[in-house]
């Protein structure tokens, strides 16, 4: 197994920036444009939130916080 060195080396990384371009074909279909956006930047915030709670395994509260709110921007 490879060791995971940084954020960029986790597949929920991974997969969070690849399902982006689907993001995109079902928001921009979308004819509200409040949703629209509100969609698109729920989406682009999951992997910074993965991201920052990787930098922070020292602290695993903290760490945490950022993995819940990625889920929650996720659903």
């Amino acid at each position: 197994m490879a060791q995971i060195k940084r954020a960029s080396d986790l597949r929920v990384y991974k997969l969070s920036l690849q399902l982006l371009d689907q993001l995109y074909d079902v928001a921009y279909s979308i004819p509200h444009i409040k949703l629209r956006t509100q969609l698109i930047k729920s989406g682009e915030a999951v992997s910074p939130l993965i991201a920052e709670g990787f930098s922070r395994q020292r602290n695993p509260s903290d760490a945490a916080r950022f993995y819940e709110m990625a889920m929650i921007e996720s659903d």
